[in-house]
């Protein structure tokens, strides 16, 4: 296990901007505390390290970065068998890495590796309880479990709590949790284990809403809830939000004294709406079910990285200039360690300096999967922001869209009307893609829905490529 020592970092403790009320100070110094070394939880101990480094430099955060990941090789090298392995077979030594250039030469790891692999990338000195697993959505179709230790998955959590308090939440404040976390959902509804759940929520000052159906009668239930629960926070998926906003805007239901409203697991695409029906601004979260909370936005809304714990790699796509696949290592995680794994999803990154006061690395995401983009005919993939652009700004009358590559020359469509819509409308979208697309022969057919699902995982996907998902299926050797 790799923690900063009080060394190096030399620097005064960060305070979270908010009010420093009597309550807030009992939760955050007695109640939670005790509450996390009773469940034998880390995450509020390393939160409480993690936070030093929003004073460190630049350079000091490139340095630490640097110790973590040497640390991290070295660990894999002399413990876990996959990496001897691979190191072994690409005559790798640790010795050797002295840039981040040298340790690029590592291949990837895949999820195929990680689904194909997993015992051989887990530290053997791990018992079984020691380790904690989840789930990938599996938004390509193919759900994978996600092994991690039980250390790991706490300095996640720690990682998380960070990045919120840049934006002002304190984790003394009440939140409502928007989520499709079917295990987290069912355990607040079974009676058996219901208060237990429900005093541990008290403590930790959330409110899980059951969002399994995003039904009107559901949602009016959830404005009830919110109102007398008085939260100051609200997070979840972001297409959650977005679905229970619409309602709220279109049914005029006022919410007070919610100062942020936090977006995770999906692109960010309806901020103004969210915002709007909260009254509060609204942050961006990257990160995956492998490597949560990779990077996070700022109150001056810019997307900083986590630098000091997570090295985020942008490489090149073929046949795509302007895109770039993210390969990252959480240096964090010594039980199942992640050396340069593609996390699947693509970004243009320009890096700039923040004047927040933070010094984490800046860079401009837009971020989706690589299967969320489309491939042209000629091979080039087309960014999944691009086409989302060219909806918002051309088209009326549409409530809802889903794009869905069937073939590399199939287009299918599906869309929720409303007010404003026309028949025009076909016309506008098909000559959309053949822009885009450069091509005219781009086969583009339409289906009408009141409705469009999320998927089983309860996130909702605004593109699907079928060709890319094929490419990205194939088993690595």
């Amino acid at each position: 296990m790799c923690t900063l020592s009080a060394y190096e970092i030399k620097c005064t403790q960060f305070k979270p901007t908010g009010r420093h009320t009597v309550k807030n100070v009992l939760f955050e110094e007695i109640i939670l505390p005790i509450y996390y070394r009773y469940k034998r939880q880390d995450r509020y101990k390393y939160y409480r390290e993690f936070r030093k480094a929003n004073n460190l430099t630049e350079e000091q955060l490139q340095e630490v970065q640097w110790k973590n990941l040497k640390r991290l090789v070295n660990h894999c090298y002399k413990n876990i068998s996959y990496y001897q392995r691979l190191f072994r077979e690409h005559d790798i030594h640790p010795e050797d890495i002295k840039s981040l250039s040298d340790y690029a030469q590592i291949p990837e790891l895949k999820k195929q590796h990680l689904k194909n692999h997993y015992k051989e990338l887990m530290d053997p000195k791990l018992t079984e309880k020691d380790i904690t697993f989840s789930a990938t959505g599996g938004t390509t179709g193919e759900p994978m479990k996600i092994y991690k230790s039980l250390q790991d998955q706490e300095q996640g959590y720690a990682l998380r709590y960070r990045s919120n308090e840049w934006c002002g939440w304190r984790l003394s404040e009440k939140a409502v949790w928007f989520v499709a976390d079917l295990k987290r959902v069912e355990n607040v509804l079974n009676k058996e284990v219901n208060i237990k759940t429900q005093l541990g929520n008290w403590i930790r000052r959330k409110l899980v809403l059951d969002t399994r159906d995003c039904s009107i009668q559901n949602m009016t239930r959830w404005a009830a809830q919110i109102q007398e629960y008085k939260p100051e926070q609200i997070y979840g998926y972001s297409s959650l939000i977005a679905e229970f906003c619409r309602f709220v805007v279109k049914n005029n239901i006022k919410f007070t004294g919610i100062k942020g409203v936090y977006s995770t697991a999906e692109p960010l695409l309806e901020r103004k709406l969210i915002s709007k029906a909260f009254n509060a601004p609204v942050y961006d979260q990257y990160g995956c079910s492998e490597i949560p909370c990779i990077a996070h936005e700022c109150k001056h809304g810019n997307m900083h990285l986590n630098s000091d714990w997570i090295l985020a790699e942008f490489v090149d796509i073929p046949n795509c200039k302007d895109l770039k696949r993210i390969v990252c290592t959480p240096l964090y995680a010594y039980g199942v360690p992640l050396l340069r794994y593609d996390v699947g999803d693509i970004a243009v990154a320009a890096s700039k300096k923040c004047d927040c006061g933070l010094n984490y690395p800046v860079i401009e995401l837009k971020v989706g999967r690589l299967s969320d983009n489309i491939l042209a005919p000629d091979g080039t993939i087309v960014s999944s922001s691009l086409l989302g652009w060219q909806f918002e700004h051309a088209m009326r009358g549409i409530k809802q869209y889903q794009v869905i590559q069937k073939e590399i020359d199939h287009i299918h469509v599906i869309i929720v009307r409303e007010n404003g819509y026309t028949d025009e409308n076909e016309n506008i979208i098909r000559n959309h893609f053949a822009k885009i697309l450069d091509c005219k022969s781009v086969r583009v057919t339409f289906e009408y829905n009141d409705r469009i699902l999320a998927e089983k995982n309860g996130k909702f996907r605004t593109i699907k490529s079928i060709p890319l998902e094929r490419e990205r299926q194939k088993d690595p050797k």
